[in-house]
């Protein structure tokens, strides 16, 4: 220590200055020495709790972000529908922060699209078993859960609860137009069809076209080997309605025009030579005026069976309405059905060659045919 009085530097144990005789107050350098220490000691306390409470701080700082990002990140999962995923964030977000009030009202949110959903999948499989009924009353009843929500959590439930219903609808509409068999009960079908937008909604849309086109064609085909010609066109025009650009449609309509201008002109015609043909005296006129030149059939690319042949008339006279009947056989020689068909032009002056031609709709086994007969009128 030093003498307060000359500043001299002394030892702990003398009582008075050596250098100026100052007696010396050791009890009083003790206290204030011991006094200057003792006031780190609160200090110390205070720097301990700052510090703890920083760390704390900064420790709820992190607790708060990381919770608010399960939030954030789960209700971003829920409004894609992946409730299960964000029902786990919402779970380890309440473990951290038992009391969050916007975690507990998603909890409860979520749960919801979660129930929602499994309703809908029952739905679903319901209309699977073809229970379409039940499937669209378990999605009335979702219906009217949301009916009262609001935002855009309850807008994809209600598009997830639209796409459902759309597509129980769909599967039920071709389960329905499985056992429809007229162009009216299938039409009736494209009109419900037309207020469901979906791509496989597209799909079913055309099949049903195409069902309608199929059974145009078959019923037009049984008229026109009865010569029900206007009726046909009848039926082919209706389902043309329904699909004006299908190539099968288009090409029978011209086929069952021109066969039926033919049958028409070959009335009028035969009308007209009525007292010629009963006139006819030639045994060869009448018996051998026309030669076959060639006959081709194959299968088009519809799966029809096309018959075409050239003819050539030899007899002395103009020959018309030269009509070709023939039987059709499958590849081991079976008789399939027997057919018709003119040689055009109508009107043949000797020498000339005509040509015919049919097609025979919805034989996928036929093979050949065989000419059973040939009649013709004599000018």
């Amino acid at each position: 220590m030093y003498c307060k009085n000359c500043g001299y530097k002394l030892e702990d144990s003398l009582r008075f200055c050596p250098h100026c005789g100052t007696a010396l107050d050791k009890i009083s350098s003790e206290s204030k020495t011991a006094g200057n220490k003792y006031w780190l000691i609160p200090f110390s306390f205070a720097i301990m709790i700052a510090v703890s409470l920083t760390v704390y701080l900064f420790y709820e700082i992190r607790i708060n972000r990381e919770v608010e990002a399960m939030r954030t990140r789960a209700e971003d999962l829920a409004l894609q529908g992946n409730f299960d995923i964000a029902l786990d964030l919402v779970n380890q977000g309440l473990a951290l922060r038992p009391n969050h009030k916007v975690l507990q009202q998603d909890l409860a949110l979520i749960n919801l699209g979660k129930n929602i959903k499994a309703k809908l999948e029952d739905a679903g499989k319901y209309a699977d078993a073809k229970k379409f009924d039940m499937a669209l009353n378990s999605i009335s009843t979702v219906e009217q859960d949301l009916a009262n929500g609001r935002g855009a959590y309850f807008d994809m439930l209600r598009n997830l609860s639209e796409k459902y219903k759309t597509q129980v609808e769909l599967k039920q509409i071709y389960d329905i137009a499985k056992s429809k068999n007229t162009i009216d009960d299938l039409a009736t079908l494209l009109s419900r069809l037309s207020s469901l937008n979906s791509p496989e909604a597209k799909n079913i849309d055309k099949l049903i076209r195409q069902k309608i086109a199929d059974i145009a064609y078959s019923k037009a085909s049984e008229m026109l080997k009865n010569k029900q010609y206007n009726d046909a066109l009848n039926v082919i025009e209706k389902a043309m309605q329904y699909d004006s650009s299908n190539a099968k449609l288009v090409s029978f309509k011209k086929t069952i025009i021109d066969q039926k201008t033919a049958f028409e002109n070959a009335e009028a015609r035969r009308m007209e030579q009525a007292m010629i043909a009963a006139a006819k005296e030639e045994a060869m006129n009448r018996t051998n005026a026309v030669s076959v030149l060639n006959i081709q059939t194959y299968t088009d690319d519809y799966g029809d069976f096309v018959i075409e042949g050239e003819v050539k008339n030899i007899a002395t006279k103009p020959i018309y309405e030269v009509e070709i009947l023939y039987n059709i056989y499958d590849a081991d020689g079976n008789a399939i059905e027997d057919g018709s068909t003119y040689v055009y032009p109508i009107y043949l002056l000797p020498t000339q060659k005509g040509s015919f031609s049919n097609v025979h709709y919805g034989i996928s086994n036929a093979d050949h045919i065989k000419i059973t007969q040939i009649n013709w009128y004599l000018d």
